[in-house]
């Protein structure tokens, strides 16, 4: 008998058939205030926990999206200062080999 019921309880669940950008376009619907969270459970026949889900791993998605060009554009303006520092160094070392060499010619 504990068989049976797991077996109805378990063909009750159903998994999402939405795509991601059906997915977010219900937690923008309600992020946006367009709708109610209940309202967008409703239209869509989706639990509250599933749009509580959803709409977590989308605020995660944008902050990681965020976070990700911040880092990038701190590692170019770092990467950029490193190349003109080099740059300055690899001046002093040819101004230096030009003036050995000059010299090395006149004692020549």
């Amino acid at each position: 008998m504990a068989a049976a019921n797991y077996r109805e309880t378990c063909s009750t669940v159903r998994r999402s058939n939405y795509t991601s950008k059906q997915k977010a376009e219900i937690v923008l619907s309600v992020l946006t205030k367009q709708v109610t969270a209940e309202e967008a459970c409703r239209r869509h026949g989706i639990p509250e926990p599933t749009l509580a889900r959803w709409r977590e791993m989308a605020l995660e998605g944008v902050e990681k999206g965020l976070e990700g060009r911040d880092v990038g554009t701190r590692r170019e303006a770092e990467l950029e200062r490193e190349i003109a520092a080099l740059e300055r160094k690899l001046g002093q070392v040819t101004m230096i080999a030009d003036l050995r060499s000059r010299t090395l010619q006149r004692l020549a």
